[in-house]
């Protein structure tokens, strides 16, 4: 970071945002200090839980290196980034919509006197659903299906009916067919991580990158010359000693053999298409009995 331009340093912040959330956790540990020492317990706390909150993410940055969970850790971002924000936008439609109507439905709640052989009180002294907050939670609550305390209360309401046509119409909606939808979507990402094997390296190429953009040029040559060896030609050179698996070999093995059929292939072509140049090139002869119609 010593030598870049300060939109590069935001381009890659951008791209990287464990290392954003990294950040933010050293900030809010900074302001818990002067926090401690005005004895501001409450406060400190807060900035405490968000600190822990921030940092742990930090974490799956240096995972996405391994090739036992560095795919599932790509698959977390592509997922949050693309399935999720996609589901988020459209969920968020209908929760606002329902909420809205809800709390319309239950400005009519009353306390009824409970029957002394029923023994559950389904309408409390509370309104479960006060202002439009609760309402959104409320509605969040129940795509999760946890909906009896909720489904108790309509009969609290002037608008029982019009209450339980609205929950079947939600639980439809949202629970059936949105997050169905989610799990359709996130199976999909899924499947197109999981069929590029190496996406593990290309992570830990990226890690290594951007490890090295944090260093500058002149150390970055001085670390580089005590694990590079001198070629031939003066150049340095990282060399790899790489064990091929068994999967290795077969999948080289049926590389080799496709390109030996390919190369044959060509060549039949080039045959092919040299006899019938060949055939077209030579003139055919003319029998006697056509030539002597033609006289």
């Amino acid at each position: 970071m010593h030598d870049y331009r300060v939109p590069a340093i935001l381009a890659e912040q951008i791209t990287e945002p464990t290392r954003v959330l990294f950040l933010f956790s050293n900030i809010f540990i900074m302001i818990m200090v002067p926090l401690r020492f005005a004895c501001t317990t409450q406060a400190e706390d807060i900035f405490a839980v968000m600190s822990m909150v921030t940092i742990a993410p930090y974490f799956l940055f240096f995972c996405r290196g391994f090739k036992t969970v560095g795919p599932f850790v790509v698959m977390i971002y592509k997922m949050i980034k693309g399935d999720l924000l996609r589901f988020v936008t459209i969920y968020s439609v209908f929760i606002m919509g329902f909420a809205q109507s809800y709390y319309i439905i239950f400005l009519s709640y009353k306390k009824m006197e409970q029957p002394p052989e029923e023994d559950d009180k389904f309408c409390t002294d509370t309104n479960p659903i006060p202002t439009m907050t609760e309402a959104i939670l409320a509605m969040f609550i129940m795509s999760l299906n946890k909906y009896d305390a909720m489904y108790s209360s309509f009969r609290c309401t002037n608008h029982e009916t019009l209450a339980k046509v609205m929950f079947v119409t939600y639980m439809a909606i949202v629970t059936i067919l949105l997050i169905n939808m989610l799990i359709a979507m996130m199976g999909n990402t899924y499947t197109k991580i999981a069929e590029t094997r190496n996406e593990w390296q290309r992570q830990w190429a990226r890690i290594v990158l951007v490890v090295e953009r944090g260093v500058s040029p002149k150390e970055r040559l001085i670390r580089q010359r005590l694990y590079s060896q001198p070629m031939a030609d003066g150049k340095l050179a990282f060399i790899i000693r790489h064990q091929h698996t068994d999967e290795d070999k077969e999948e080289l093995k049926e590389l080799q053999e496709l390109r030996a059929n390919h190369a044959r292939n060509v060549s039949r072509r080039l045959k092919g298409s040299n006899f019938m140049s060949s055939v077209s090139l030579s003139p055919k002869p003319l029998e006697h009995g056509s030539s002597s119609s033609l006289n």
